[in-house]
């Protein structure tokens, strides 16, 4: 870890640098998650979750949204029920 210093820009913006992202994993259109603490700030990329039930898990991607295989499969019987 080390220190650095940058300037916001006039539309509020901070550039991050490369190294700090590559080492979080940060790429391009990531998600970041931002928290106010008394200490600062944390940020944090966002896991995908499931926009119905917010499972993590056995998600499949709709247009930058996620959904579980188990809320897939209830909306595809409903579907079929119509």
């Amino acid at each position: 870890m080390y220190d650095m210093i940058r300037r916001i820009d006039e539309l509020g913006r901070i550039v991050l640098p490369k190294d700090i992202r590559d080492a979080n994993g940060w790429e391009p259109k990531d998600r970041i998650y931002l928290r106010v603490t008394n200490e600062g700030l944390l940020l944090s990329k966002v896991k995908p979750f499931c926009c119905v039930c917010g499972g993590k898990d056995n998600l499949i991607t709709f247009d930058d949204q996620h959904l579980c295989s188990e809320c897939l499969e209830i909306f595809n019987k409903g579907k079929k029920h119509q």
